[in-house]
């Protein structure tokens, strides 16, 4: 078969959904009538047609071909359909908005049908034609429910709380949704961050990292080991399905190779939680940033001192030890067209605005100034152990004295080969705002960090590898960027700042980290 049209437009897929019942044979024809193929019709996605044939499973473009049979839909009539499933607080408190302003943006007018406090539709209408273009159905649930009915099909995208967990990684791959933790199938939505949250007649007002750890284990259980009254700890969580306990017990409980204490009293709602603990001296929680109610906030800090800011610049940075990103997951299969613009949406920073305004961290970059980073400064000059530390200290603010840094960090599931989940969100906004022109005449510079252990030397040449894999995937993200006119450089300071204490792994896992810094040609 030999068509330049219609060769162009035939996609040949590994895997697809199965034939839907009843499904008939088409044909489809090129404009000029030129080629044409027949099959077996199994899906209109709102652009194009999916079939079996004697050849595979085809998708055609529908601008190129007309479809002719018993089996074509009728395009006029169609309506696209996409089903979100899982964290209540997301989808309940954030999806509304953002389906909204989605569709004031797209010239679309919407509907919403209430079916139960937990499930609604969103109908969104074309205005000339006053015709349904599509349907968003939402079921507020949580993180788990929401991937476990991504993986039984029932779902088109997840909402999750949490990062995916070993066993719904393999649930989805058993069932040909392929592998949920690559960038082509998952995409951070927005941010937020765990804080410990105490009563405001309880004295105890700053702990350190491991002094929590031990808390929320049960290792530490009174409040007189920690300078407090003699009165037994009474711990506090939402419950394990909201996914919150799951981002506590993978960025640091199992760093120490502890468990969660089984006295925790466990919470259905974080708006209660919040109102529990704060009319009780003697009780702690790990609550979300933006719901401690009347509560009081414990701040943290490292054993060697170093004070952790969870404000929202050290969030986005995911320089504060307990960030906790909100997650979209989607099967390696291709979405409706709407539900693939909504998914580009969220990217965008009319979308990271809508975020912003309900409360959340959104994944927009700021950027800060040296001279406003301060508080990094003095804990680098205060951890710096010898002249060779203070000299790099001045070869950065040498380097970087008129640059400021952008609130995105880059980090690595280990090694150098691959970027966390957060870091490939990053990579990618930083990839629209490339090939939007936004940073030309701008100087970019990755600056690869690491942390205290080992040879210096060695540790500055990791820190260079780390900056140069991210520039090459920024590159790779962003094909139509003109890269002449941002340029995008790479320093390495090694040991220089560190943002977290170096005696313990996960303040050694925040040390180690790629910054963007920018300046003005």
């Amino acid at each position: 078969m030999a068509s330049g049209r219609l060769i162009a437009a035939v996609i040949l897929l590994g895997s697809l959904l199965s034939s839907p019942a009843g499904a008939e044979d088409v044909t489809l024809r090129s404009r000029d009538g030129s080629v044409e193929v027949t099959g077996e019709f199994l899906n209109f996605d709102g652009e194009f047609f999916q079939i079996r044939t004697v050849h595979g499973e085809l998708m055609v473009d529908a601008s190129g071909v007309i479809c002719e049979g018993a089996g074509c839909p009728d395009l006029n009539a169609y309506v696209s359909t996409v089903r979100f499933s899982g964290a209540a607080d997301i989808v309940l408190e954030m999806m509304p908005s953002l389906v909204e302003a989605f569709a004031a943006r797209n010239g679309y007018d919407h509907r919403v049908i209430i079916e139960t406090p937990e499930r609604f539709i969103y109908e969104l209408g074309d205005r000339p034609t006053n015709q349904i273009a599509a349907r968003f159905f939402f079921d507020a649930t949580n993180s788990s429910e929401g991937l476990k009915v991504l993986a039984g099909g029932e779902a088109d995208i997840a909402v999750s709380m949490r990062e995916v967990t070993p066993v719904e990684i393999r649930a989805a791959q058993a069932a040909r949704l392929g592998d949920l933790t690559s960038p082509r199938q998952s995409q951070t939505l927005a941010l937020d961050a765990l804080v410990p949250i105490t009563g405001d007649r309880n004295p105890v007002s700053s702990l350190t990292v491991s002094e929590l750890v031990k808390i929320m284990s049960g290792e530490i259980r009174n409040w007189s080991e920690l300078g407090g009254e003699d009165a037994p700890i009474d711990l506090h969580m939402r419950n394990r399905s909201s996914g919150l306990p799951i981002v506590f017990e993978r960025r640091l409980l199992a760093q120490y190779d502890l468990e969660l204490s089984e006295q925790v009293n466990w919470h259905l709602d974080s708006q209660e939680m919040a109102d529990t603990v704060a009319q009780q001296s003697t009780a702690i929680a790990l609550a979300s940033r933006r719901e401690t109610g009347n509560a009081k906030v414990i701040s943290l800090r490292g054993n060697c001192g170093f004070p952790l800011d969870h404000g929202n610049n050290a969030v986005k940075t995911d320089d504060y030890p307990l960030t906790a990103p909100f997650y979209l997951y989607f099967p390696d299969r291709r979405l409706p067209k709407i539900a693939r613009d909504f998914l580009s949406y969220l990217r965008t920073p009319q979308a990271q605005a809508v975020i912003r305004s309900l409360g959340y961290v959104d994944l927009s970059a700021e950027l800060t100034d040296l001279d406003e980073e301060g508080r990094r400064l003095l804990n680098a000059i205060l951890k710096a152990e010898d002249a060779t530390g203070l000299t790099s200290l001045k070869s950065m603010v040498a380097e970087l004295g008129n640059a400021g840094r952008l609130s995105l960090s880059f980090r690595f599931d280990g090694g150098i080969s691959r970027l966390d989940t957060q870091s490939r969100s990053a990579i990618n906004l930083m990839a629209l705002a490339l090939e939007a022109g936004f940073y030309d005449d701008r100087e970019l510079i990755l600056v690869g960090f690491s942390d205290g252990r080992g040879d210096a030397a060695a540790n500055l040449g990791l820190a260079r590898r780390r900056a140069i894999a991210v520039r090459e995937a920024l590159f790779e993200a962003a094909p139509t960027a003109d890269f002449s006119r941002a340029k995008i450089g790479v320093l390495a300071m090694g040991e220089a700042m560190p943002i977290a204490c170096d005696d313990e792994d996960w303040g050694r896992d925040l040390n180690r980290r790629v910054e963007i810094w920018m300046r003005y040609r």
